[in-house]
């Protein structure tokens, strides 16, 4: 924004911060639980009660698919093929109706009890807060806003594709409100990916243009651009980007995210996409020490959450992040964990959808959450394997338009080449950097960064 400052007054909000100023909360309590922590609840159900037959050891799908329909779509007023609702969240016959096509019966009906008893229980509010606090701050559009949003003429929002019905909803009531008290409607901006929903909001640019013509009226003219180039990605990484379209396409056409064009890459720069097998634990531990001292680095996994067992063998050197954590960041240097093996994952899923329906919804997410991973680096994109060599699989989304030049590289030549001459004090900032990036939205995950960086302070000391 500096750099294409015209006199313009800019302010920034987060979603959440837009929400606590509307709420005129006079606490700094978080907003709720994560959605980590969230999914660690529901699998804490209790198991007398038959609610998580169907979703055992998929707390994580199940939460993202009741974050998205089952509180997501309950919306105020009737929209598509949805009645209004009074309540925050649908009731379990209309949430197993919506779900019943893509779930199949079985997982359908065995979520919509879930959603019923956490109804029951009053625990919608607090496993939901990014949905259940925008309906509550939902208001008339005569009414004013308040100071911080009085005379707003354009409205940029970002990452739109990770907004559920009723959060965007919320967002389109906040502009109305702009607009009524100002006599003229700001100008909106909204930016996002259908193939960078990390956990399912069950976003479509075509219900979302359906709500702007609902809120603001049919003849609100909406006008669509695509990007035309990657401008992080040099040229080798970026094709690597456009070859994990090749995911997508054993999904039914309607379940591949649209709005997926090829664009140009950045050819200014070539950049680096190399393939490592690791053979044995030391070699992972020696992995994760260069990592800890490679500023602008990051280890990804391309997964809801991080195995408890990388955790453990990554001895509090690096904190390892997984898809939804880095979005909306960059790299120099990314490793991608299990680059091949998530591949065979996926191939392996798409075998059983004749008899699993639900295959398609969680192998959407993983081939959205791979992507994300994907496309975080700027310089090098290291890919990696920990088991077997998958190598084969990661060669094989060369297989759609683009072709790749991928450097396959034992472990030792990959230390030689990551071994750099990098200054304590750039990694220190480096970390520091993440540290004030993620402190806001993620106190405890800042936290888990200010220990390694006192790790790592311990160990330059003893050097």
């Amino acid at each position: 924004f500096r750099a294409f400052d015209n006199g313009s007054e800019i302010d920034v909000m987060t979603f959440g911060e837009l929400i606590h100023y509307l709420a005129d909360d006079r606490d700094d309590e978080p907003n709720g639980l994560t959605p980590l922590q969230a999914a660690q609840k529901l699998s804490e159900l209790p198991k007398n009660r038959n609610l998580l037959t169907e979703w055992d050891g998929h707390f994580d799908e199940l939460y993202a698919d009741l974050h998205a329909y089952g509180v997501g779509q309950a919306l105020p007023i009737n929209f598509q093929d949805n009645s209004a609702t009074s309540a925050s969240c649908l009731t379990a016959k209309a949430y197993a109706e919506i779900r019943s096509k893509d779930l199949g019966s079985k997982m359908a009906i065995a979520a919509s009890k879930v959603l019923e008893y956490l109804s029951q229980e009053l625990r919608i509010e607090e496993l939901f807060p990014g949905p259940t606090r925008s309906r509550t701050l939902i208001t008339d559009i005569h009414e004013p806003p308040p100071s911080r949003l009085v005379g707003v003429g354009t409205v940029l929002v970002d990452e739109v594709q990770d907004l559920t019905q009723i959060e965007a909803l919320f967002l389109l009531n906040v502009v109305a409100r702009i607009g009524c008290d100002s006599g003229t409607m700001p100008r909106l901006f909204m930016a996002g990916d259908e193939s960078q929903t990390v956990r399912p909001t069950d976003f479509k640019w075509a219900w979302l243009k359906n709500l702007l013509t609902t809120v603001f009226g049919a003849d609100l003219e909406i006008r669509d651009s695509h990007l035309a180039e990657n401008l992080r990605s040099p040229k080798l990484i970026g094709q690597f980007i456009e070859a994990t379209q090749v995911q997508y396409q054993n999904f039914n056409k309607g379940d591949r995210p649209s709005g997926i064009s090829y664009t140009k890459n950045n050819d200014a720069e070539i950049g680096r996409l190399i393939y490592c097998q690791l053979h044995d634990k030391k070699e992972w531990q020696s992995l994760v020490q260069m990592f800890s001292q490679i500023p602008r680095s990051c280890l990804i996994y391309p997964g809801f959450t991080v195995p408890d067992d990388l955790i453990a063998a990554s001895e509090g050197l690096v904190n390892i992040e997984t898809a939804e954590e880095v979005k909306g960041r960059d790299f120099d240097v990314v490793g991608l964990i299990d680059a091949g093996k998530s591949q065979e994952v996926l191939s392996n899923l798409y075998k059983d959808r004749e008899t699993n329906k639900y295959v398609d919804v969680f192998g959407r997410t993983l081939a959205d959450q791979y992507r994300v991973a994907a496309s975080r680096s700027a310089e090098k994109l290291i890919l990696i394997d920990r088991e077997a060599d998958y190598f084969a699989q990661v060669s094989q989304m060369g297989k759609s338009r683009v072709s790749l030049e991928i450097e396959r590289v034992d472990f030792d030549d990959l230390a030689k080449q990551l071994d750099g001459n990098f200054s304590i004090e750039e990694l220190v900032r480096s970390q520091i950097e993440t540290i004030s990036y993620v402190i806001n939205d993620q106190p405890d995950r800042a936290l888990l960064y200010l220990r390694t960086l006192a790790k790592q302070f311990e160990t330059h000391k003893r050097e």
